[in-house]
């Protein structure tokens, strides 16, 4: 079964239940031992942490998806006269990319004695498609329930060794997110300036980088107003104003201060299969914690996809974490984000589109999505429709099967549009509230056309499609890495339509398309 972060807090939680003078359910039994002790009838019992050992600390390196076994010793440190005791443990692994197995989830000794020790073990298994690597395991031992909290946690390695031959690293090439890059003290700084801020990202994007501050501001007050997007209703989000615009730091001028910008970048993404290239970054409140509110910028990747394909591979090569990686990384993004690099598109920039995910603007707890793109024009990042997203009217609906129908070729192959209207009506959506759904087109001809449109649209892929509640890139911590969604890392889903089972693991799908252009290989 997979383990998952959740334990950690569990047991963090358990222990602060521990702490001294939080026992008042222990006391009376030890104040009766102190006096019979007093008496001379027996020894008071002490009640004490157990003693965790684990083995290997340092387990050798192993090719991923290969069970490691580990003991785990314990023992009861109590005084003789109290009475046995069993206790738990459990492992967590910390920052691991993809799913690990452990075998069994939980262990349990049989009743120790003060004094006495016993030795469990437990099989860990990363996934067969983990990265070369070293990652902790956190285990944990606690006493029963109904004692004080008695608690220990240990840590040990696992290991993943490099395979053999070509190969794609998707940690290193695909989708990065490692803090050693995402908290680079430079280049994701604000204030200075840094290439992978989003200050520097949109000063790069505006028509000139003075601009920069007012085409942030209108983009965001646009959430403020109702809006009217492709002949559809988009109604404002009431908490844009004091969840954002009011916490945003400012200038001397009142402009907002795009070097102090209250975003966290998540990662960075190579979407080679798309030809663009992406910065991930997650908004933040006034104390610097995550909303749930993540916005993407994304580029196209400007030159021939080939080159594009070996510098990405090339920085595998690199030590990793490095200086001399992030350098590389960056000399790659600045050939998508840096000025001028696109002379045919708005004010020279590379910039496609950024998108909005959040459900910490409206009052209802409802998910919104939306999409801005660089107006030649107005200069301005400008309301646009969803691109693959029909509005959810369309669901259902007899106009939607023969849409999909009409373009089963293209839908088939992942290379169809959804265009602007449809039938002399507005198709494309405006904004899309994410209801974790799915698109229904019946009496389609082809169920996978459907399943492969679906998937395509913006809730069906952050929804009910691919079983995902509403991020692939979740927002983080300081120092912390971002979790991905399942769709990301591999799980297997219901169709919602036909009940088939589909299996989802598009890091997986992304590495084997690079792989096919760098290393000749096949599927």
């Amino acid at each position: 079964m997979q383990a998952t972060g959740w334990l950690s807090a569990l047991f963090a939680v358990i222990a602060l239940a521990g702490c001294a003078g939080s026992e008042p359910d222990v006391r009376p039994h030890v104040q009766a031992n102190e006096a019979l002790a007093a008496d001379g009838g027996m020894q008071a019992c002490a009640l004490h942490e157990p003693v965790l050992t684990i083995s290997p600390q340092h387990a050798e390196a192993v090719p991923a998806g290969t069970p490691v076994t580990y003991a785990i010793t314990i023992t009861n440190m109590d005084t003789p006269s109290c009475p046995p005791s069993e206790f738990s443990s459990s492992v967590s692994p910390s920052l691991a990319g993809l799913p690990f197995q452990i075998e069994p989830e939980f262990l349990q000794t049989p009743a120790l004695s003060g004094g006495q020790s016993a030795t469990l073990q437990v099989h860990v298994t990363s996934h067969e498609q983990e990265e070369a690597g070293v990652y902790r395991l956190s285990f944990f031992v606690r006493s029963p329930l109904g004692e004080r909290a008695r608690t220990r946690m240990a840590e040990a390695e696992y290991q993943v060794r490099e395979p053999e031959g070509c190969h794609v690293a998707p940690a290193r090439e695909l989708l990065i997110r490692d803090p050693s890059v995402v908290d680079d003290e430079v280049r994701t700084s604000g204030a200075q300036r840094g290439a992978w801020s989003f200050g520097e990202l949109m000063r790069r994007a505006a028509r000139a980088p003075e601009d920069a501050p007012g085409v942030v501001e209108a983009m965001l007050r646009s959430f403020t107003e109702e809006q009217t997007v492709n002949g559809f209703r988009v109604a404002a989000r009431p908490n844009m104003e004091p969840n954002v615009l009011k916490t945003w730091p400012r200038t001397d001028n009142g402009e907002i201060d795009l070097m102090r910008a209250p975003l966290r970048m998540l990662a960075i993404a190579h979407r080679l299969d798309l030809g663009e290239g992406r910065f991930v970054f997650g908004v933040l409140t006034r104390d610097g914690a995550s909303q749930l509110f993540t916005l993407i910028l994304e580029y196209s990747l400007p030159g021939d996809a080939h080159d594009w394909a070996r510098s990405v591979h090339a920085l595998q090569a690199l030590p990793f974490p490095s200086e001399a990686y992030n350098s590389a990384l960056q000399r790659l993004t600045d050939r998508f984000s840096a000025r001028g690099v696109a002379p045919d598109r708005p004010h020279g920039s590379a910039l496609l589109r950024v998108r909005t995910n959040e459900n910490s603007l409206g009052r209802d707890g409802r998910w919104e999505m939306r999409e801005f793109r660089l107006s030649a024009r107005s200069g301005a990042l400008e309301p646009a429709g969803l691109a693959l997203t029909p509005d959810r009217s369309w669901n259902g609906k007899a106009q939607l099967a023969r849409f999909i129908d009409d373009n089963a070729p293209g839908i088939l192959r992942e290379a169809h549009n959804v265009p602007i209207s449809l039938e002399d009506q507005p198709f494309q959506a405006g904004s899309l509230i994410n209801e974790l759904g799915h698109w229904d087109a019946r009496g389609v001809h082809d169920p996978e056309a459907r399943r492969l449109f679906s998937l395509n649209t913006c809730d069906g892929c952050h929804g009910g499609e691919t079983f995902t509640s509403f991020f692939h890139v979740f927002p983080r911590g300081a120092g912390e890495q971002s979790a991905l969604s399942g769709f990301l890392t591999g799980l297997v889903v219901r169709d919602p339509v036909t009940g088939s089972p589909r299996t989802y693991n598009e890091l997986h799908r992304r590495r084997q398309l690079l792989e096919r252009v760098v290393c000749g290989a096949g599927d």
